[in-house]
């Protein structure tokens, strides 16, 4: 099959499978890359991060000699978000609220063609749950996998459009890198190009991480702002 066409039918696919938003992140667009967002209890701040597979990079072109099936990417788009609260309890509450939110929103998607699974993860922050969304339409899979995170008081949620499940594990990876890493006591510096610094930024896996495996930044969003 051509490259192009299996492309765009998983693009396809994985729309459809990617309506959800969490209620801790449900925003509207906005020019300078933020957004409003509904603010939960005891909500601090909220920022994200979204990359994509570096289409120019030697490894996203065919191999000589392989099939061109070889060449479609196994991974596709990640975004990574991080909600900070005030105490542990709220943190929790978020957590909880934002998977049930997730659920809703699946069984109102109506894809009857999809394959829902939904998983506690053991040794993963505090508390760690994925629910993951596999389709197969015209032979091309298409996979989203929604990680949520909390560790203590910072809630971490993670989704990832993938070719294949392998690559939507991709989620558990960034989440370990994440919780491997601490705020900057640097003040925050937002830019929408993907360059942001400081504060809660600081928390994102560095560009040569091996868990982002090759992915690059595409931008950021500052989703609620700082709260005193």
């Amino acid at each position: 099959m051509n490259q192009v066409l299996r492309l765009t039918g998983l693009l396809v696919l994985v729309t459809l499978l990617a309506g959800w938003q969490s209620p801790a992140l449900a925003q509207e667009a906005s020019p300078a890359g933020g957004g409003e967002v509904t603010i939960l209890a005891g909500m601090r701040e909220a920022i994200g991060r979204q990359y994509a597979v570096d289409v120019d990079a030697p490894s996203a072109s065919p191999a000589v000699g392989t099939p061109e099936s070889a060449a479609v990417p196994d991974i596709f788009f990640v975004t990574a978000r991080i909600v900070a609260f005030d105490t542990d309890d709220h943190a929790a509450t978020a957590y909880e609220q934002s998977i049930a939110g997730a659920m809703s929103e699946v069984e109102a998607l109506g894809v009857t063609e999809a394959q829902v699974t939904a998983d506690d993860i053991p040794g993963l922050g505090d508390q760690a749950h994925a629910v993951t969304m596999h389709s197969t339409r015209d032979g091309v899979d298409g996979y989203l996998r929604l990680l949520f995170v909390r560790d203590q008081g910072m809630l971490y949620i993670i989704s990832v459009i993938a070719s294949t499940e392998q690559g939507a594990g991709l989620a558990g990876k960034i989440a370990t890198a994440m919780l491997a890493r601490e705020a900057s006591d640097e003040k925050a510096t937002f830019n929408a190009d993907g360059t942001s610094t400081g504060g809660l930024w600081a928390i994102f896996p560095a560009a040569d991480d091996p868990a982002l495996r090759g992915l690059i930044v595409l931008g950021d969003q500052q989703l609620a702002p700082p709260r005193d």
